[in-house]
């Protein structure tokens, strides 16, 4: 089934930076290249930074966006300190799916052209830098979900501020937020269509048409994204990882091992039993681009 990488609710954030860099006070200011999409802003006073060779004035409340790949450097005598919040990310959407993988591709062409964003930084965009910060010092694995929840935040901010959206409404990204945090749980359409004020049958339609999914099939791929990251990022057993995901009764197949890659790129999963057939159809995962 071919699917639009552009979706949010496809997407898959990945961390690359996110913390406070220094320059001037004796730092000597080599040429940078941004090997992901990166976002910098000024904390205490405004500076020079020169892009491809062009010299631009990021003043305090600015956002400057560089493309990866972009080279650039910051310009602050020597006798002065400045601290500007980087942050940078890349996006995964899925492209494909079929009985045997689901298929994301790298989507750079939903970030803006370089140069400073027509939006300002706000209290919330403030915050949100501020928790990535906090959370990219400590256990990236440990707040997986955290980082995906705070990156489409910051995305959804900064990146489509003006963009025209389908899915305008809070109390939605509430919703799949809640979702996204309580994977690991009992989740259920009647239970969300109360959360929603729907009733079960028209909560089916209502959310079909926000995502083009229904609610089972977002949640089963959901559950199989959170199970790629973890065979990707540890050495659990299939059945450890199938409690981490929701599927509390486990299965019965032998470990698999995350570092496990082949020339494909694909991350496979074990042929499953017919007693989770919602998983069984997802048997591997291709990350074009990782």
């Amino acid at each position: 089934m071919k699917l639009s990488n552009n979706n949010p609710v496809h997407r898959i954030y990945m961390l690359k930076e996110a913390g406070r860099r220094q320059s001037g006070g004796g730092h000597i200011r080599n040429l940078q290249i941004a090997q992901s999409p990166l976002f910098l802003t000024p904390i205490e006073a405004a500076v020079l930074i020169t892009i491809e060779g062009e010299t631009v004035a990021l003043k305090i409340g600015e956002i400057l966006f560089l493309s990866a790949g972009t080279t650039y450097q910051i310009d602050v005598p020597i006798e002065t300190v400045i601290s500007i919040h980087a942050i940078s990310y890349e996006v995964y959407g899925l492209s494909n799916s079929t009985e045997q993988e689901l298929i994301y591709g790298l989507c750079r062409e939903i970030f803006p052209a370089n140069g400073i964003l027509p939006i300002r930084t706000t209290n919330k965009i403030t915050r949100l830098f501020s928790e990535l910060e906090g959370v990219a010092a400590n256990n990236l694995e440990a707040q997986a979900n955290r980082i995906q929840s705070l990156l489409h935040q910051l995305h959804q901010l900064v990146v489509e501020a003006d963009a025209e959206a389908d899915i305008t409404d809070n109390s939605y990204f509430r919703m799949l937020s809640y979702i996204q945090q309580n994977i690991q749980r009992e989740i259920t359409r009647e239970m969300m269509s109360k959360m929603m004020g729907f009733n079960p049958r028209y909560f089916s339609v209502w959310f079909r048409k926000q995502t083009g999914w229904s609610f089972t099939e977002y949640v089963t791929h959901l559950r199989v994204n959170k199970a790629k990251e973890y065979l990707m990022s540890s050495q659990a057993t299939i059945q450890q990882i199938s409690q981490k995901v929701g599927y509390s009764d486990g299965l019965s197949e032998p470990q698999i091992q995350a570092s496990h890659r082949d020339d494909s790129n694909r991350f496979p999963f074990a042929s499953q039993t017919e007693a989770d057939s919602s998983v069984a159809i997802f048997r591997g995962f291709t990350c074009a681009g990782c």
